[in-house]
């Protein structure tokens, strides 16, 4: 009987102990990390897709604990352009971050990210100008933000070919200005066919060369998809060019499994 009550004490205890540290808040030094971000270039074409460096780090001498963030899906932006506000709140059409844990960060430890940020957050930049921005990242939980810096991005006119491509992408607003140029309506990839074909040298043309390859990888037209992506494999920019390279080496394996 003494064994019984034994083991049903520290049974009880047991529980308490775990119901007290599942109640127990989690450390988070979420607002002792800075927040900063980059472009890639001073200055941008209207509607151009912007790139991004994002840096989460510990400026702090003594270690802190936080969640690993998750940029697109965390941040918003805060533009401000001939004295008005402007507030972006989503840079991504995915929502929920999923299930993360806390990570320690050492004295001045940061977790990196670079990121495109398309079509959607380009068509906010359509005047030419100068730009004021600030990101704001917010906690995982959503309760707190960080800011960076007052960042400057010029948005300059587009003229020649990039003019003529402009045009086209406005005329065209309804699958350019929403989407990511990835499509499935036959109307919108034989659109997407037409502006390749006579803007792909145009600083909008790799994006639009991007989407229209994915689009026949979507329809499982690899030979026609691997063309594409060969035109972009030794661009400048090197997420796209990565991106592109990754893609082919895949297309080969599919087709290899084919034969």
């Amino acid at each position: 009987m003494r064994m019984v009550v034994a083991v049903f004490i520290i049974m009880v205890f047991g529980l308490a102990a775990l119901s007290q540290t599942a109640i127990s808040p989690k450390t988070d030094d979420f607002n002792k990390m800075s927040f900063d971000v980059t472009f890639d270039r001073a200055s941008y074409l209207p509607v151009e897709p912007v790139f991004v460096t994002f840096r989460f780090s510990n400026p702090a001498e003594a270690a802190a604990i936080s969640d690993t963030p998750n940029f697109l899906q965390e941040a918003r932006v805060e533009v401000n352009f001939n004295g008005k506000t402007k507030e972006i709140n989503w840079l991504s059409s995915v929502t929920g971050g999923g299930i993360r844990f806390p990570r320690t960060f050492k004295s001045g430890e940061f977790y990196e990210s670079k990121e495109m940020l398309g079509p959607i957050f380009g068509w906010h930049f359509t005047e030419p100008g100068k730009y004021e921005i600030q990101f704001v990242l917010r906690s995982s939980d959503g309760t707190r933000s960080i800011r960076s810096k007052i960042l400057y991005l010029t948005i300059e006119d587009a003229t020649g070919i990039n003019g003529q491509a402009l045009e086209f992408l406005r005329k065209h607003d309804k699958y350019f200005g929403s989407s990511s140029w990835v499509f499935s309506e036959r109307d919108a990839i034989d659109l997407l066919e037409t502006f390749v074909r006579e803007y792909e040298t145009s600083v909008y043309g790799e994006l639009g060369t991007l989407s229209l390859a994915y689009s026949y990888l979507g329809k499982k037209e690899l030979e026609r998809a691997k063309f594409e992506f060969e035109k972009i494999s030794s661009s400048g920019n090197k997420m796209i060019a990565d991106d592109a390279k990754r893609s082919i080496a895949d297309i080969e394996r599919k087709i290899r499994e084919k034969s």
